[in-house]
């Protein structure tokens, strides 16, 4: 079994705390990500930006896994603010076009690291 990291923190910024910004077994690669940008890990306010942003973000970190956001088969999206479930939608449906879709579940939080407001869970499948 083949298993390694990820990472691009100068585009994405650091990881927040002791974990691996994405990860590869085998042919599945696993990443939780938020919309953080350049080497400080800066944030937009929106949640639609936030969301365009976390999508980018993956996309890079597939690319080194040679993969790209057709391989995702599951997201799950957790959410400052349920409210906010439309403009993250919209984005969502900008940034993932191809079909079939991948599985999603949309989880509403108490809390997340400052700045936050929405994080994102994918699990791709790469060939």
């Amino acid at each position: 079994m083949e298993k390694y990291e990820v990472k691009d923190e100068q585009r994405i910024g650091p990881a927040h705390g002791p974990y691996s910004q994405g990860l590869v077994c085998d042919k599945l690669f696993f990443t939780g990500i938020i919309g953080s940008y350049g080497p400080e890990g800066e944030l937009d306010d929106s949640v639609y930006e936030q969301t365009k942003k976390i999508f980018e973000n993956a996309e890079l970190l597939l690319g080194q896994a040679h993969g790209s956001l057709k391989d995702l088969v599951k997201v799950t999206v957790y959410l400052l603010n349920i409210s906010d479930f439309d403009e993250m939608n919209r984005a969502y449906k900008e940034c993932l076009t191809e079909r079939p879709l991948p599985a999603r579940a949309t989880i509403a939080v108490k809390e997340m690291l400052p700045g936050v407001k929405v994080e994102m869970e994918l699990v791709a499948c790469i060939d």
